[in-house]
Order: C-alpha cells, then structure tokens, then sequence
C-alpha cells in the first residue's frame, strides 16, 4: 500500500544516502592523503633549492680560493724569477772577479 511504498522509498534514499556519505568519505581521505604528499613533494623541492643555493656559493667561494691561489703562484714564480736574476747576476759578478784575480 501507499504508506509500504513510502517507507521503501524512505530506505532506498537512505542506504543510497549512506553509499554517498561513503563515497564522500573515500574521496576525502585521498584528497587529505594527496594533500600530505604534494606538502612533502614542496618540502623536497624547497630543500633541494637551499642546497643548491649551497652549493652555488661553496662554488663561488671555490673560485675565489683558486683565483687567489693563482695569484700566489704568480707572485711566488715572480719572486723565484728575481732570485734567479740575482743568482745569475751574483755568478758573473764572481766569475769575473776570480777572473780578475787570475
């Protein structure tokens, strides 16, 4: 009768009702479950932009070391180059002078 067809449609509304809340709930976790993964995806790619910002100025620092140390060798090669002239130069000045004395 009319008051049984009433409650089945009641029922059927309700269980359809409780599939959707269900489904609902599914969609909610895995949104809330991709939410947690893109946050560690952005932490990851954050880290990885410090570290290479790191690792940029570790390069830069690098580069200015050498920079320096090859100035050093220039200077120190200098400095052997004047040694050697004064060496040279000590050498005749010696060599002629035993010579003057023979």
């Amino acid at each position: 009768s009319k008051q049984q067809e009433y409650d089945n449609t009641i029922a059927d509304l309700r269980k359809e009702n409780h599939k959707v809340e269900a489904e609902i709930q599914i969609l909610s976790d895995k949104l809330e479950t991709l939410s947690t993964e893109l946050q560690s995806e952005q932490r990851k790619v954050t880290e990885g932009q410090v570290r290479q910002g790191e690792m940029e100025q570790s390069l830069t620092l690098a580069k200015s070391s050498e920079a320096r140390a090859q100035s050093q060798l220039l200077d120190a090669r200098r400095e052997v180059h004047r040694h050697e002239a004064r060496l040279m130069q000590q050498g005749m000045a010696m060599r002629d002078h035993i010579q003057d004395l023979m």
